[in-house]
Order: C-alpha cells, then sequence, then structure tokens
C-alpha cells in the first residue's frame, strides 16, 4: 500500500522559544537545521517531530517501532492503545506505517492535546483519537481485549508514576489487551537498577515472561537510560530481534539469565487504599 504523502509537512509559523503553560506544566517548542523541532516540556526533552513522520530521534521510541513494524504486516488494521502521549510522535508514526489502523491515546494534559493538534500534523480520529484523563484512572474503563497492542509510556518529570507501576495497572493493561496482542513499557533505568526489578517483577506477575531491550552501556551501570520491556506470546520474532540489532544505538535483547539478575531483589508493587500509597517489599 502507497504511503500518505500528505503528512511530510509541518505546519509554519510556529511558536519557537516561548515558553507556553499547559494545564500540568510549561512546553517550549526548539527547531533543529533538518526541517525538525523538539518539544520540551518542563525542561526535558518530551518528543521530536520530524517531516518523515517515521523518523524517530528518541531512540526507545524507534525501538517500539522497530519490534512493532517487524512483527506486523503494513496493512495490519491494528488496534493500538498508547498510555501517554506527550506531542504523539510515536502514535504519529505507526498511524503513518499502519494506515489503517486506530491509535487511541490517553494524555493527561488537556491543554497539551489542543496544542498538539494545532502544531503537529496528525491524521484525524480514529487513525489518531487523543483522550484527556490520568491512564490509571482511564484504564479501567476500557473494554477487555480491546487492543492489539499497548503501548505504557507514562511519565512525570523523569520517572513513571507510581500508581502505573503497580500490579494493579499492569493487570488492568493485561485486561485489555487481546490473547495474541503485544505490550510494551517504556523504563527509565535508573543508574542503580533498583526501580528497574521491581518493574521486572511486577510485570512479571500480570503478564508472565518478559522480554527487555537495552543497551549494554547501560547495564554496566555507566549511565541512566531507557530500556523497554515486552510481552508477546511465545516470545519476539526472529525479525523483531534482527530489527533491534540494526538500531544506530548498540541495543540488544537481553536473554532470560540477564533478565533474571537485573530482577534479583526486586518486589512486586502493589497500592495500598489510596492511589498514591504502595506496598513495596524492599
Amino acid at each position: 500500500m502507497a504511503r500518505n504523502r500528505r503528512s511530510n509537512r509541518l505546519p509554519l509559523h510556529l511558536p519557537f522559544f516561548e515558553d507556553i503553560e499547559t494545564s500540568h506544566g510549561v512546553v517550549r517548542l526548539e527547531p533543529e537545521t533538518d526541517g525538525s523541532y523538539t518539544v520540551i516540556i518542563d525542561g526535558m526533552e518530551s518528543s521530536h517531530i520530524h517531516p518523515d513522520p517515521e523518523h524517530l530521534v528518541f531512540e526507545y521510541m524507534r525501538w517500539i517501532a522497530s519490534v512493532i513494524t517487524a512483527t506486523y504486516p503494513r496493512e495490519s488494521a491494528l488496534n493500538i492503545a498508547h498510555l501517554g502521549g506527550g506531542a504523539a510522535s510515536l502514535p504519529r508514526a505507526l498511524a503513518h506505517h499502519f494506515p489503517t489502523s486506530r491509535n487511541s491515546v490517553v494524555e493527561l494534559d488537556a491543554k497539551l492535546i489542543s496544542l498538539v493538534r494545532e502544531w503537529v500534523d496528525l491524521p484525524a480520529a480514529p487513525r489518531v483519537a487523543i483522550r484527556e484523563g490520568d491512564a490509571f484512572t482511564v484504564l479501567p474503563t476500557l473494554r477487555t481485549a480491546r487492543f492489539d497492542i499497548v503501548i505504557r509510556d507514562v511519565f512525570s518529570n523523569s520517572r513513571t508514576p507510581l500508581p502505573m507501576r503497580s500490579l494493579e495497572a499492569a493487570r488492568e493493561q493485561r485486561r485489555i489487551l487481546k490473547e495474541d496482542g503485544m505490550f510494551l513499557a517504556n523504563i527509565a533505568m535508573d543508574r542503580d537498577q533498583r526501580e528497574l526489578a521491581d518493574e521486572i517483577i511486577t510485570l512479571r506477575e500480570a503478564f508472565g515472561d518478559i522480554e527487555l531491550i537495552a543497551e549494554p552501556s547501560a547495564l554496566k551501570k555507566r549511565r541512566r537510560s531507557n530500556c523497554i520491556a515486552i510481552y508477546t506470546p511465545g516470545g519476539l520474532s526472529d525479525a523483531a530481534r534482527r530489527a533491534i540489532r540494526t538500531d544506530a544505538v548498540t541495543v540488544r535483547t537481553l536473554d532470560e539469565k540477564t533478565v533474571d539478575r537485573l530482577a534479583s531483589g526486586g518486589s512486586i508493587v502493589e497500592l495500598g487504599s489510596g492511589a498514591g500509597a504502595a506496598t513495596v517489599g524492599h
């Protein structure tokens, strides 16, 4: 199927270098030399918008997209949930690659949603539909076994909020995923890898076997990085593993022994009586 070239033009006269208040923070656009621009939220790079929707600069987004595009044919009519939206770089890329897909985005910041629709050349709903809401509270309202793919990319500053790292959230994400579906979670991997251990143990409790994509240098605790946790029945395909190995960054799918080592000392994260309370068995 031919690609839709209409989305290869960025809107003109964007408000570059202005600090713009949103519902939950401040957003700023900074142009790059290739016609793209970076979206900065509360001082942190959040998204990158390129004239080519499938050109993803952020490494973790490339890894997620590589796994998905290597697994599913372009003509697949996928129903994809994006928990966390930002400027919708990834929904935009997947909507372009899979023209008959439906990308349902949950984003907390209502003003940001409005600005993104103004600034970014997003396909109209249902190809990309953005819903305002807190991902943790929206999850129970979503239909069981609705989605072929669920992507968790929820961050507050540099961390995933605790409720979205909980067993309750993991079980809800498993519930809305089809039996043969794929779950991917963007995880911030700190140098001490303690939260990563909890994430692995918690996700295993809800999904069973999971796989990790990570940089070898990050595993050696040289720097903070992102890694991707993936669940798919039967594990990743050879094509998906090859796609990951060809990324510009040296990144690998980890073997089970390495994942077990990273999980060592981790505990299941469970919420207490309130959404802000949790028990972690450290």
